[in-house]
């Protein structure tokens, strides 16, 4: 995953990577990678969870680092805490543009990723990287309806799925 986002942070044909971050290492290569994107060209954004259970003071200084990078911090919506694991590259091939989307079950954090057992999918499929995209809106304006069939999005659908 790590080398994915450093990949792509230097792609020329990537326009666009997306992620919620929820706990990340200290010494991060994923965050370096992002940074990396922004200065590079590409647009970043990224969804900082805040009250990410003993990794509160790490994500603030995060999010300070990445705005003064350049990078797009989100904080997410008030009342809701974010613990989603996705990744989202655009990336320009031909004359289309494509998503790659990450859905995972654990954190982008290096040091806790040798540690625990996560699932993880890596997706072109057009449907599922379109409801990624619409989670990311969803976050960034939480009042607008949004619909989703594969993804179940909390408190948007879980409970009736």
């Amino acid at each position: 995953m790590t080398e994915l986002v450093r990949q792509a942070s230097f792609d020329p044909k990537v326009l666009s990577i997306k992620i919620n971050i929820y706990r990340v290492a200290k010494n991060s290569k994923l965050m370096n990678s992002l940074i990396d994107a922004v200065h590079n060209g590409k647009s970043v954004t990224v969804v900082v969870e805040l009250q990410a259970r003993f990794d509160e003071e790490a994500n603030i200084e995060w999010s300070k680092v990445l705005t003064e990078a350049g990078v797009q911090v989100i904080f997410g919506a008030p009342g809701l805490k974010i613990h989603s694991k996705l990744l989202l590259i655009s990336r320009r091939e031909d004359d289309d543009i494509v998503r790659y989307a990450h859905i995972g079950t654990g954190n982008f954090h290096e040091k806790t990723a040798r540690i625990y057992t996560d699932f993880a999918l890596l997706t072109a499929d057009q449907e599922l990287t379109t409801e990624v995209r619409n989670v990311f809106g969803y976050i960034e304006n939480p009042y607008r309806p949004v619909k989703f069939n594969h993804l179940m999005v909390s408190p948007r659908n879980s409970r009736s799925q």
